[in-house]
């Protein structure tokens, strides 16, 4: 689903299963938030579980500055590196 927002931003929310790892595996449950301001700062997440994760799951958050640099980026799992400052995001969590 995706939202003009009046102050001229937008929210966009979508769902999947998609295999992410092994070809013939088990799909894996994907849900993807997003949302930015009029100037294109924003901030998304992505929710991972299910399929050949099994009970693991994951989610990771960042948020970007209007000209699209990486402000910040954590995931609770650690898959990937932390950086930046999530006070540096414009927007709340989607």
């Amino acid at each position: 689903m995706s939202v003009l927002l009046a102050e001229g931003g937008g929210q966009l929310t979508t769902e999947a299963r998609v295999d992410l790892d092994d070809a013939g595996g088990l799909p894996e449950s994907l849900t993807l938030g997003s949302v930015w301001d009029a100037e294109g700062a924003g901030r998304g997440a992505l929710s991972v579980s299910g399929g050949d994760l099994g009970l693991v799951s994951n989610t990771a958050e960042h948020c970007w500055a209007a000209d699209g640099a990486l402000l910040w980026f954590s995931d609770e799992e650690g898959w990937g590196t932390t950086s930046g400052d999530e006070l540096a995001c414009a927007s709340p969590p989607p």
